[in-house]
């Protein structure tokens, strides 16, 4: 577990000190890459799977989570989360995260939603949803923007005092 701690850590760091992409950044990553995500899923889910945790933190402890992390840094993802519910395995790879006085903001790669939200282009621009959650109008918002069948763009904003 230790060795994890300092690549989440890492991670977070990074992200939070990187420039905000902009949406169509992250959908024309995963468009021009479509085959690198679909090999990260299928590995990832296996990982996920042989390791018979509910949550699983993939952290290069092994030689197939660390052929994994590599593949997933060729498409600028640094952590995966594996979250299994019966057969059905779904991701969280966070891209882009900051936290600033009011606001808490996260970009991620989601595979197999359960519940998505849909992004309604009127309703969430970033500006727009940042100054909402600032004013807590209301105090958590996102959205998962559908990038394929499996696949989708999600972003969130929590207000940093609930």
């Amino acid at each position: 577990m230790k060795k994890g701690v300092p690549l989440i850590v890492s991670t977070l760091f990074l992200a939070s000190c990187s420039p905000r992409p902009a949406y169509q950044e992250v959908i024309s990553t995963f468009q021009d890459n479509r085959p690198t995500f679909t090999m990260i899923a299928s590995l990832a889910c296996d990982i996920g799977k042989r390791s018979q945790q509910a949550t699983y933190q993939v952290t290069g402890k092994t030689p197939k989570e660390e052929e994994l992390l590599a593949l997933a840094q060729t498409v600028d993802i640094d952590a995966i989360t594996v979250v299994r519910e019966s057969e059905r395995c779904r991701l969280s790879m966070p891209v882009w995260e900051a936290t600033d006085d009011t606001v808490w903001t996260r970009y991620a790669y989601r595979y197999n939603v359960k519940l998505p939200h849909p992004y309604l282009q009127e309703q969430h621009a970033y500006q727009q949803i940042t100054s909402s959650v600032s004013q807590k109008q209301p105090s958590s918002m996102g959205f998962d923007m559908k990038l394929s069948s499996k696949w989708f763009f999600s972003f969130k904003a929590s207000h940093v005092n609930p």
